[in-house]
């Protein structure tokens, strides 16, 4: 095998993991770069949220799990949406990473994220954790007991391409950039019901906590990210 082609071999087979180093998983998953920081960004929004919040919560896992949520979208990513996150590899390269995902993880982000999950070795209660992320998943977070659900689940929320924003920003801009099209996964009456639980879980989750949703600012969650970057997942 010539070196060009075992370094595209290499891209269909998982990492030998040697570290739980957050930022060494991204590399080693060869994770895009924008979505590397997407996740820094929601651990960040998470861990802001925790600090601040009146009782003890499980961080360890909680901030994992915020950390290693999308790990598998690469495979629903739309690469003519936002091109220049696609440097400096290039479209070709992200392409080829994709085709190989899809070789090792199938075609559904959430079970690759899972399973990617498991190949690291992280705890059970991060794993429910991840599962509790998603728009989708908002109203069974806001009606559970879980403050680490709801908080990964509306942290998520809370981030958008260009960084940390207010709730309402972030589903405005995921209202535009859905509309319209066709690989949209709920109707109107199921999207409405998950905006209207994630407001419901931001009362819940500062109603709690000696900061309000507008204290979790782009600047104090870029000062997280630069921690987060070694943090040591479990």
């Amino acid at each position: 095998m010539n070196a060009a082609a075992r370094k595209k071999d290499d891209r269909a087979h998982p990492p030998t993991i040697m570290s739980k180093v957050i930022t060494e998983l991204y590399d080693n998953y060869k994770i895009m770069p924008q979505l590397a920081m997407h996740q820094l960004r929601v651990a960040a929004v998470a861990y802001a949220i925790e600090q601040a919040l009146f009782e003890p919560l499980h961080e360890e896992e909680l901030i994992s799990a915020c950390l290693l949520h999308d790990m598998g979208n690469i495979l629903k990513f739309d690469f003519a949406v936002f091109p220049e996150y696609l440097e400096p590899q290039g479209r070709a390269y992200w392409e080829e990473v994709r085709e190989a995902w899809k070789k090792r993880y199938g075609t559904d982000e959430h079970a690759a994220t899972l399973a990617i999950a498991r190949e690291i070795g992280v705890s059970g209660r991060t794993m429910e954790y991840i599962d509790a992320v998603g728009f989708s998943k908002a109203a069974a977070a806001a009606r559970g007991d879980s403050f680490e659900k709801k908080i990964a689940c509306y942290a998520d929320q809370r981030v958008a391409p260009q960084g940390v924003v207010s709730l309402d920003e972030r589903l405005e801009e995921g209202f535009r950039r859905y509309a319209g099209r066709e690989d949209r996964k709920e109707d109107d009456e199921a999207i409405a019901a998950n905006a209207a639980a994630l407001k419901e879980i931001e009362r819940q989750i500062f109603s709690r906590a000696s900061d309000t949703a507008e204290s979790i600012t782009p600047t104090l969650c870029e000062h997280h990210v630069a921690a987060l970057k070694k943090y040591h997942v479990v």
